[in-house]
C-alpha cells in the first residue's frame, strides 16, 4: 500500500506544471520523507519554504494563473526586470533575475551559502537553479540561510505590485532581454 502511494504521489508531482521546485528534487529523495527544514525554529521562514514547495508563493506565474480569466503564462512578466520573455517564476525570481532589489539579495544569499559550505569543507557541482536551491534547502548547514532568503524574497515581491499584462499590445511594449 505504501509503495503504491509513493508511486502515485511521485507521478502526480512529476506531471504537475505547478510543482517545479518539487520536480527539481533529486529522485532519490523520495516523496514520503520528513524534511529537515520542517524543524526550523523560525516559523515564518519554515512556512515560506513550505509555500515555495506547494507553489503557494507571491510570484506572477502562480498569482496570475489564478486570475479570472487566467493570464497566459508568457504574459506573466517579472515585475522587477519587465523583460518580455522573463516569466516571473520560481527560478527567475529566486535565482536568475538581474534587477534590483533581487540581485543584491541573491548576492548576499550566495555569499552566506558559500561561506557555510567552506566552513563545512564542502562544495557542490554546477546544477540547474532549482536543483541548487533544493540542495541548499536540504543541507543542514545552509537550510536556515535558504529559508530566510526565500522569506525575504517573498516579502520583496509582496512589497511591489504585480505586473498584469492585459493585451497583446501591452505585452509587445515590453523590451526583449
Amino acid at each position: 500500500m505504501l509503495a503504491s502511494l509513493r508511486t502515485y504521489l511521485t507521478r502526480k508531482v512529476h506531471a504537475s506544471q505547478r510543482l517545479c521546485v518539487l520536480r527539481a528534487r533529486p529522485k532519490a529523495s523520495g516523496v514520503l520523507v520528513r524534511r529537515k527544514y520542517l524543524a526550523l525554529d523560525a516559523r515564518d521562514a519554515r512556512k515560506a519554504v513550505c509555500r515555495l514547495f506547494a507553489s503557494d508563493h507571491p510570484f506572477a506565474v502562480e498569482r496570475l494563473r489564478r486570475r479570472s480569466p487566467p493570464v497566459p503564462r508568457e504574459w506573466r512578466i517579472c515585475r522587477f526586470c519587465r523583460g518580455r520573455n522573463m516569466v516571473e517564476d520560481e527560478a527567475h525570481v529566486l535565482m536568475l533575475c538581474r534587477a534590483e532589489p533581487l540581485r543584491s539579495r541573491r548576492g548576499a544569499f550566495m555569499q552566506a551559502v558559500y561561506a557555510a559550505l567552506r566552513s563545512e569543507k564542502r562544495a557542490w557541482p554546477e546544477q540547474s537553479p532549482l536543483s541548487f536551491l533544493n540542495a541548499v534547502i536540504a543541507e543542514e548547514c545552509t537550510e536556515h540561510i535558504a529559508a530566510k532568503y526565500i522569506l525575504d524574497m517573498f516579502q520583496c515581491c509582496d512589497a511591489v505590485p504585480i505586473l498584469v499584462v492585459t493585451s497583446v499590445e501591452q505585452f509587445h511594449s515590453y523590451a526583449m532581454p
